[in-house]
């Protein structure tokens, strides 16, 4: 039996940076590799001279799976970044991570009495592995001992340091908590759950749950801080000299009834344009007779009979009833709408979140977040953005939606023919072809090639007849059947990437070739309807005359021409890509090719995001400090999340309209849905002032497309039955980090590369700033291990490209061979025009590498001296200052 001989005794730090050893799967010399790492008193210690000895005495050339050694390495590595951080007040070598990043890798080490460290977890592993012992009647202290040397023969036989021992070695093999585990959670991914540490901000209050408990609690704090005061004391009573928490009080009330532009001034008017504003100070509010008139409607109508009565002693005077009877149409709110899309009636229904402040240094600041619960999911850190930005450079991940019109005819084997003829039911009577080939033309010019966008949605047509309420409707001669019958949205695929094997060859070079700039065929009405061009039987076409003469078939058997992969003989560019897809849509950035189940009409989601010059363009509003927008972004993920299923993906992807597209006009045949709620959307953005959420979460993603991908993957876990795309983004990042076995993914080296970036460090820099030698040694085993590292990465990064390149070979062949044995096959010259003889030969390096979509763009920056900002409902707007 193996056993497991890890991080033994005391662990000492050598030459001002400690590490770790990996658990031993030697067979024959535990000795051997004790004596390497093992002092006599049952210390460890290791440095590039012991990671030196170890290499060359027990593993030798790395062995037969080298990359399984390196797996180990990268455990006891991570245990080093443990201790590098914890080594002093600053971090060590660390210092210049994250802040809170930092102070989180401190807290999961912690020490053996910080419940819940890395350190705590594994002392208890150990006290209750020991328990079980003392509390067996047989075995007591003699057998515990005896089980510590079987399992740590090298250490000095005295309980500390074979106690010491289970300790480090639990710390490191722990499935649970090693070093390894714990440090992905924090730089990295752990799935889609609060078990990654997500970027966190500040706290928010909920005013969702139990609102009208909320604001009697604000209100009876307010009246406690004043308790002592008469309504007539406060009514002359100036807001400056206040105590913080008595003006904490009257901030936290204020906001939660939509902030400063709630407060009716004796000569406020009612307004159209009303806008939440938090405040963090009382000087806006001006006096306590505004604040009065805003939030009492006893006040507000005169009813106190008495103002000379303590407020404390006025139990009905700013209660929650007392807050509720003053209607908001008595208050300057306007046509305001809240976030459920509705006006509000109640003070208690202006808002949903407030910033959570909280007193320092006698001023109000706003409450950090400090438990792991409080993260927000999918608001990246510092490292989480640098792997997402590798993975999106390195991958090349395009977003797809994608419709089918299914064939119409029983017999179905594209190996064999691709026509029109395949759309056509020979059994289906003249009327039935005729819905059939009308139904299809209504979805083809309405909503394929139809690029309006609904301004105030940010969607198009495609978009809404893909997703939204009422999806999958199409109307013909009153009857919504056709889309159901003949349509499918195909939702599965997930994310296209380069090296993603869910797609067909045919929708994978499709689509990268025309994002490279590709024309694809042009599809072209058919003129003349025939057997011979659309391989439709001369009984059918006869009998239903009627039906193929309909312009709608003509546009359908156009398109099929143009995607029919097929070339003749004489023409020259065999396989160059001729007539594999269409471009249909250029502004919206949706192809046509055929697959087996049918034509495919795919949409490129944010394709307006693609555009380079959008890609590089920020939008004005969301330039600021990062103190501003780390604010502006807590409040925006709160808030949109909690706005109504029916309304947040639409808002969350407004910004996807592009500066081409005209406005949709109202005998557009769209949904119902969508026009019946823009002026809901719109007047939620304007006046809770949700103008860029793109621009707000996630907003240190410079890539906009990269953030359309990771904003609408944090859309769909938190909202999974409204969401508006299907895709993750985030999961399949996540998945790009394993390294199982030695079975490196293409960011199974996350945390080297990372710590190499942050770090500045070349490869051997990093080793040594990590594993310092106190003496001169000979450095063939670590440089061993170094060169399997960089050697891992160069064939992650080669396995991308070689894909790629290896796939499109073997379509190309594929489609060859196909070609000629069908040619042998078939007998008759007119059914062999319809056998696909074309491909599209691609390679890497032509279609894929210079392309700049997938590269990161810098935001453009503004002087800061001339902008302050206000918060809003779920943001922030900016103001110059001197406006009013």
């Amino acid at each position: 039996m193996k056993k497991l001989l890890a991080l033994v005794g005391a662990l000492t730090i050598s030459a001002s940076t400690a590490t770790v050893v990996i658990a031993c799967d030697n067979d024959n010399d535990d000795t051997k590799y004790g004596e390497v790492f093992i002092n006599g008193d049952g210390s460890l210690k290791i440095n590039a001279e012991k990671l030196n000895e170890w290499y060359i005495s027990v593993y030798g050339p790395l062995g037969k799976n080298p990359n399984k050694y390196i797996t180990q390495f990268y455990n006891f590595f991570a245990v080093s970044v443990f201790m590098e951080a914890a080594s002093d007040e600053k971090g060590g070598v660390l210092e210049n991570l994250d802040e809170n990043t930092l102070a989180e890798i401190k807290k999961a080490w912690g020490n053996d009495s910080t419940v819940g460290s890395i350190q705590y977890q594994a002392k208890s592993a150990m006290e209750a592995k020991r328990k079980t012992y003392l509390d067996n009647k047989k075995e007591k202290t003699k057998g515990w001992l005896k089980y510590l040397r079987d399992q740590f023969p090298t250490v000095d036989d005295n309980q500390t340091a074979l106690e010491n021992a289970f300790i480090s070695n639990d710390i490191l093999n722990n499935a649970d908590y090693s070093g390894y585990k714990t440090l992905t959670k924090i730089l990295a991914f752990a799935g889609m759950n609060t078990s990654t540490k997500w970027s966190k901000g500040n706290v928010n209050r909920n005013l969702l749950t139990s609102s009208s408990t909320i604001h009697n609690n604000l209100l009876l704090d307010f009246k406690s801080q004043f308790a002592g005061k008469t309504i007539l004391e406060l009514e002359n009573l100036s807001l400056t000299g206040l105590s913080s928490t008595q003006q904490l009080s009257i901030i936290n009330l204020v906001n939660s009834i939509g902030g400063k532009n709630a407060i009716k001034s004796s000569n406020s008017e009612q307004s159209t344009s009303f806008k939440v504003e938090y405040i963090d100070n009382v000087a806006e509010i001006k006096s306590f007779t505004n604040l009065f008139n805003s939030i009492s409607n006893s006040y507000a109508k005169n009813q106190i009979l008495n103002k000379d009565i303590p407020i404390g002693s006025l139990s009905d005077f700013m209660s929650t009833s007392d807050l509720e009877a003053l209607l908001t149409n008595n208050l300057p709110f306007g046509d305001f709408l809240n976030w459920k899309g509705v006006k509000p009636t109640k003070l208690t229904e202006v808002v949903n979140y407030i910033p959570e402040y909280t007193i320092e240094n006698e001023k109000a600041e706003l409450k950090a977040t400090e438990s792991t619960n409080d993260g927000r999911v999918g608001l990246l850190n510092e490292s989480q953005r640098y792997l997402s930005n590798k993975y999106f450079t390195d991958k090349k991940p395009v977003a797809v939606s994608e419709i089918v019109l299914k064939f119409n005819n029983s017999s179905v084997d594209i190996k064999k023919e691709i026509s029109s003829n395949l759309f056509i039911n020979p059994e289906s009577d003249t009327n039935t072809l005729l819905n059939y080939f009308k139904g299809f033309g209504e979805f083809y010019d309405d909503i394929v090639k139809n690029d309006k966008i609904e301004e105030q949605t940010g969607l198009s047509l495609f978009d809404s007849f893909y997703r939204g309420a009422n999806s999958g409707t199409l109307s013909i001669n009153n009857s919504n059947e056709w889309a159901s019958s003949y349509l499918t949205s195909k939702k599965d695929a997930g994310i296209l990437t380069v090296d993603n094997e869910s797609y067909s060859n045919v929708a994978k070079y499709a689509i990268y070739d025309f994002l490279n700039g590709g024309k694809g065929t042009e599809a072209k009405d058919g003129e003349v309807v025939d057997h011979a061009s659309t391989n439709i039987p001369e009984s059918v076409l006869k009998d239903k005359a009627v039906a193929f003469d309909d312009p709608s078939f003509k546009k359908l058997t156009g398109l099929v021409e143009a995607t029919r992969r097929f070339a003749t003989d004489d023409e020259k560019d065999l396989n160059s890509g001729s007539n594999i897809y269409s471009i249909v849509n250029p502004n919206l950035g949706i192809i046509a090719y055929i697959e087996s189940d049918g034509l495919h009409f795919a949409k490129i989601d944010g394709y307006s995001l693609i555009n380079s010059e959008n890609n590089a363009t920020e939008n004005q509003e969301s330039l600021s400090t990062t103190d501003d927008l780390d604010k502006k972004e807590s409040i925006a993920y709160d808030a949109i999340f909690s706005t109504s299923n029916a309304y947040s993906t639409y808002i969350l992807n407004r910004d996807l309209v592009t500066e081409s597209s005209s406005e949709t006009k109202v005998g557009d045949p769209t949904r119902p849905w969508d026009f019946k709620n823009q002026e809901v959307i719109d007047k939620i953005k304007n006046m809770n002032g949700v103008n860029d959420y793109k621009n707000v979460i996630n907003y240190n993603i410079e890539n906009r497309y990269e953030r359309f991908l990771v904003n609408s993957s944090i859309a769909k876990n938190k909202n999974t039955t409204g969401a508006l795309y299907d895709f993750d983004y985030l999961t399949d990042l996540t998945s790009a980090l394993s390294n199982t076995d030695g079975d490196f993914k293409e960011l199974g080296q996350w945390m080297w590369l990372y710590l190499k970036d942050v770090l500045n460090k070349d490869d051997q820099g990093l080793f040594e700033t990590f594993f310092e030698t106190e003496k001169e040694v000979d450095k063939k085993g670590w440089k061993a291990i170094i060169e399997q590292i960089v050697n891992i990465d160069k064939v992650s990064d080669a396995k991308i490209s070689s894909s790629f390149d290896k796939n499109n070979k073997s379509w190309v062949e594929d489609v060859k061979n196909n070609f000629d044995v069908q040619n042998n096959i078939i007998l008759t010259d007119q059914a062999k025009k319809f056998i696909p003889n074309q491909t599209l030969k691609a390679d890497y390096e032509t279609t894929i590498q210079g392309n700049t979509i997938w590269s990161k763009t810098k935001k453009v920056q503004v002087a800061m001296s001339s902008i302050q900002f206000v918060f809003n409902y779920d943001n922030v707007s900016l103001k110059m200052k001197g406006d009013e």
